[in-house]
């Protein structure tokens, strides 16, 4: 979704493959044979300010705090970095992420949902314009991915979103 006022646009996009959020949205296949990497990326000229990244997590077995969703113990975890200038950094450190505990003790913003045939849903918000004090900002050929190495296969829904400002 994109709402535009001159040279600036509103904008939220799912993260994906190419990086330009067309194609797969839910990560939920087996990348344990090779890391897959989710992402955005700026177009040539653009500049991408990145108020807050939204991981959700769905599955149908019941949750536990060891657990990534009702998945028992991720063995490499999900990695988020940013990529600038072919450095690449991770956020959160050297942190994976490899069960539920652990997402919501990175995301102030976390929250937990369950649907009609008891789906859970476990929604974590990193919001960088509050938390991290600022947006994270992405020029030319940066990226903000989300890298996993498991399988994943199980959930029924896991995605990756971002909204932030696009200038050109």
């Amino acid at each position: 979704m994109t709402t535009t006022f001159g040279q600036t646009q509103l904008f939220t996009q799912f993260l994906t493959q190419s990086g330009n959020g067309l194609g797969a949205i839910n990560a939920i296949g087996n990348y344990s044979g090779a890391s897959t990497e989710w992402y955005i990326q700026p177009t040539v000229g653009e500049t991408i300010s990145i108020n807050m990244l939204t991981i959700s997590v769905a599955d149908s077995g019941t949750y536990d705090g060891t657990d990534y969703g009702a998945i028992a113990g991720l063995i490499n975890g999900v990695q988020i970095t940013v990529k600038r200038d072919g450095a690449i950094t991770s956020i959160f450190g050297t942190n994976n992420f490899k069960n539920n505990f652990e997402l919501i003790c990175a995301g102030p913003g976390a929250q937990s949902i369950v649907l009609a045939g008891d789906q859970q849903v476990l929604l974590i918000r990193f919001n960088f314009q509050h938390d991290f004090l600022g947006p994270l900002v992405l020029f030319n050929s940066d990226r903000l991915s989300v890298n996993l190495s498991d399988n994943f296969t199980g959930l029924v829904s896991h995605k990756f979103c971002v909204c932030g400002i696009r200038k050109t």
